[in-house]
């Protein structure tokens, strides 16, 4: 099994896929959580509580009804937005898809970002306010507190959530299967999952477990460097 899985060139265009998909999630879901939270926690930006709220329940829509949302938006034939953009302006072609890797990355990491949210919340809570008062003091704007005083501060933070995020993209089913498998596009769980559900024939779970390593072996080495990056919280300040 283990001959079969990592002598066929098509594993390994499915593993930079994974990487790929994985690494589009982390970016996507940092842009909107690292900024989220400086607002709600470093800024007196109004309706907290409301957008806190909405924080909270996003934790408990399932990926999988999130992931239809999208596709009724954004697919190429009967998303929202696309018939919207041929009526406005009369596009011959879709405006956007979904159905590739940054598609796939964009749904996955949007639906990361409330649990990214509530793991960099703390962080960001007992951060030390004369830093930035000192800054604000120096005329100095809060975009620029933000980018050279709040992030430093906490990047281990930060780099643990990453190590978080991807370690649990490549693991997660629910876009790959939806999104994923209509368009032919692989990753390392729908893999498994068509070795164990194959069009044809007998389940193949020994060809499902040489796969499956892989995800072990790197929930390992990613889980290692995550907990040594979380005692590390206090170090760069």
């Amino acid at each position: 099994n283990f001959i079969t899985a990592y002598t066929d060139p098509g594993t390994y265009e499915v593993l930079l896929n994974t990487l790929l998909f994985a690494a589009g999630t982390v970016t996507v879901t940092l842009l909107f959580a690292v900024p989220m939270v400086w607002l709600l926690m470093r800024t007196d930006m109004p309706l907290k509580g409301t957008v806190y709220v909405l924080m909270t329940v996003g934790i408990l829509i399932p990926v999988f009804l999130r992931t239809i949302a999208w596709i009724l938006l954004l697919s190429p034939r009967i998303g929202l937005v696309n018939q919207w953009a041929k009526q406005i302006f009369g596009l011959e072609q879709p405006l956007v898809s979904l159905y590739n890797i940054p598609g796939m990355a964009f749904i996955q990491g949007v639906s990361f970002v409330p649990a990214a949210f509530f793991m960099l919340a703390a962080a960001y809570r007992t951060m030390d306010p004369a830093l930035e008062e000192a800054a604000y003091t120096s005329g100095v704007t809060k975009l620029q507190t933000f980018l050279r005083i709040n992030i430093p501060i906490t990047l281990p933070a930060i780099a643990g959530v990453m190590v978080y995020l991807f370690m649990t993209a490549i693991a997660v089913f629910e876009v790959p299967a939806i999104v994923g498998l209509p368009a032919r596009i692989l990753v390392l769980s729908s893999l498994i999952y068509t070795s164990t559900n194959p069009p044809t024939g007998l389940p193949n779970y020994g060809l499902a477990g040489a796969y499956g390593s892989i995800m072990l072996l790197a929930g390992l080495t990613f889980a290692y460097f995550y907990v040594r990056l979380v005692r590390q919280g206090k170090k760069y300040t």
